[in-house]
């Protein structure tokens, strides 16, 4: 006979020593009192996205002003005066709605990529909306390494020239390059950038150097059993 699992009273504001709350989690203060947290309100009425969000993330332009980014299977979005506002290019996309849309920055380029879409770029200043990136590999996650955009698909990494995020053909002239790392950890589900990178695959991750020369990039393997469980699931702390 199966019989449920006893559990304790759930009380994780009870103090360990004497039992009395210390800390209430869950609340906000104001004027040294705690508050309930408030509840969750329209950003805009009629503000809304065609289908569910598969990504977003915001930026500065060189005059310091941000603007935010967000797409869903079949359309990039720009959100303007806290109005969603249609930025695809013509005849919009046909995103995977099982992966999410990897954004980064470069100047006042702002990359965006999804599986199953050519790798898209945004002027900041320029572009009213956006385009694809000619010659560009197939991209499922896309993040900057200091004067280098990143570009991987499944275990395919390919990285842009010195400086130039349209030219992608392999050169040592510019720097540009790719690779393809091991199967034993899966594809590439991540990557974080800077002035040195990570790449997460489902159960790896590689640290990714700067190293100059014909060779840019040094990739090291610095974990073979642990890896990202999905697109977004990580996040920078820190350096």
């Amino acid at each position: 006979m199966k019989r449920p699992t006893p559990f304790a009273a759930y009380e994780p504001d009870k103090g360990v020593a004497s039992g009395t709350g210390q800390i209430a989690r869950g609340v906000l203060t104001s004027a040294g009192r705690y508050v309930p947290l408030q509840g969750l309100e329209a950003y805009r009425s009629g503000s809304a996205l065609n289908d569910y969000c598969l990504g977003a993330a915001s930026f500065y332009d060189s005059s310091g002003a941000p603007t935010v980014f967000c797409g869903d299977t079949a359309r990039l979005y720009r959100v303007v005066a806290r109005v969603i506002t249609d930025v695809s290019k013509s005849g919009g996309y046909a995103a995977d709605p099982d992966w999410q849309w990897s954004f980064e920055q470069f100047g006042d380029n702002v990359m965006a990529a999804a599986r199953g879409v050519t790798l898209q770029r945004y002027q900041l200043g320029t572009s009213s909306v956006f385009a694809d990136v000619t010659g560009a590999p197939t991209a499922e996650v896309i993040f900057r390494i200091r004067s280098h955009m990143f570009a991987c698909s499944g275990r395919a990494v390919n990285w842009s020239a010195f400086n130039d995020i349209t030219s992608w053909a392999p050169s040592n002239e510019t720097q540009a390059g790719n690779t393809t790392i091991g199967q034993d950890a899966g594809i590439i589900v991540a990557g974080i950038g800077g002035e040195q990178g990570a790449i997460f695959q489902e159960r790896g991750i590689i640290r990714v150097g700067y190293q100059g020369g014909d060779i840019p990039f040094a990739l090291d393997e610095v974990e073979g059993g642990r890896g990202a469980c999905s697109p977004r699931s990580v996040a920078r702390w820190g350096r």
